[in-house]
């Protein structure tokens, strides 16, 4: 059942990559961040209910063969004033599948910034700043990396 829950959520994220203008139902507000250079582009949104978070993080890289490889991370978690905790319990691909995983990251909310560590990074690693953004945002970063 979870597999097939970490498929539909997959394809519906590949469905908006696409251009696909369908939303899934939210329950409270769509937060969106993103992050990107000449290598890379992560979108983090989640919905917000109360405190609690639920979300995915879509985190696209380019190899060194020119090859753009997509990552997808599934989260829940927490907005603690201006502390955000992700535990991040899924990742993957449709060329790999999804696995399992339970990883928390702790992060930092500000007015249109969001900072957290990175994600398949190591402990150490300088932390990531996102800056609030729509999806627009994220696909056109996303066509500019492809």
């Amino acid at each position: 059942m979870a597999a097939l829950l970490a498929a539909l959520l997959f394809l519906s994220a590949l469905a908006f990559l696409a251009g696909c203008k369908s939303e899934p139902p939210i329950t409270g507000p769509r937060v969106g961040y993103l992050h990107f250079n000449d290598r890379s582009v992560t979108f983090v949104e989640w919905t917000l209910t109360g405190r609690k978070l639920e979300g995915q993080i879509s985190a696209l890289h380019r190899k060194p063969d020119g090859k753009v490889k997509v990552t997808m991370f599934l989260f829940y978690g927490k907005l603690d004033g201006d502390e955000v905790s992700l535990t991040l319990n899924s990742s993957g691909n449709a060329q790999d599948g999804f696995h399992s995983m339970d990883k928390t990251i702790i992060g930092a909310l500000g007015d249109d910034t969001l900072t957290l560590p990175p994600v398949n990074g190591a402990d150490g690693d300088e932390p990531v700043v996102f800056r609030r953004a729509t999806p627009v945002e994220f696909a056109d970063a996303t066509a500019y990396l492809k």
